[in-house]
């Protein structure tokens, strides 16, 4: 769905909205890996852990971006909590590292990211995602600084069949990037997913099957100059 996560609670809250975290009522593990644009050296692979509780839900992620010479790594704590029958909030501490080889300059760095979700009419959800709002100056140290982010998204489902989204994203280094994507389910066990994003435009399509314990998912993107990214993804109930 290009992305298209802001407004969607489910297992991967933890990178796209932690307020979504709220409205997951199972423990679930899940793992995913991508070769970018079929390059193994730009390979991504992360990871999920979702644990609910009575007082709120907790969840631990990693990502980790590269190949031996270069990669770069996130370690994610979350946690989400409904604020009222409709509205949730969430937020995530963030430890990245990074290594390049041959270099000594290895600056770890950390910062937070939250989110806000609020459902206010049925079936239609709202969300706001923050990442790393208050950036370092670019004078510090010699590293590629983080990035700051804003992202608005809506989410309209139909029938519980099918799931509307749209998105707009502000790196506030870069242009404004819209997102849109539609879920499909012909069946329960079944979901079929397409997505476009802008800047640079990227289409991408996909298909998911779940069971009451297990789900496995299939996903393509296509950027119009770099080319194709397939994505493999895996998951588990508790």
């Amino acid at each position: 769905m290009s992305g298209c996560g802001v407004s969607i609670p489910d297992n991967w809250s933890v990178s796209y909205n932690q307020a979504g975290l709220a409205y997951l009522v199972t423990p679930t593990v899940s793992i995913y890996h991508e070769n970018r644009f079929l390059m193994k050296e730009l390979g991504e692979s992360a990871f999920s852990g979702i644990l609910p509780l009575k007082l709120g839900t907790f969840g631990f992620s990693y990502n980790y971006f590269g190949f031996s010479l270069y990669h770069e790594g996130k370690l994610g704590l979350s946690y989400g909590k409904k604020l009222g029958n409709n509205f949730a909030a969430g937020l995530q501490l963030d430890y990245f590292s990074s290594y390049i080889s041959g270099s000594d300059n290895h600056i770890p760095r950390i910062t937070f990211e939250l989110g806000l979700m609020s459902f206010p009419i049925e079936n239609l959800a709202v969300g706001v995602h923050i990442f790393n709002p208050f950036p370092e100056n670019p004078g510090i140290g010699n590293d590629v600084q983080l990035p700051s982010s804003f992202e608005l998204g809506l989410a309209y489902t139909l029938q519980n069949k099918i799931i509307l989204a749209a998105e707009s994203a502000k790196d506030f280094s870069q242009d404004l990037i819209f997102k849109f994507g539609i879920e499909y389910l012909p069946v329960s066990q079944l979901a079929l997913r397409m997505g476009f994003s802008s800047d640079p435009s990227q289409y991408s399509f996909g298909v998911g099957y779940h069971t009451k314990r297990f789900w496995t998912s299939l996903a393509f993107s296509n950027q119009l100059v770099l080319g194709f990214t397939p994505g493999l993804e895996f998951g588990m109930v508790f």
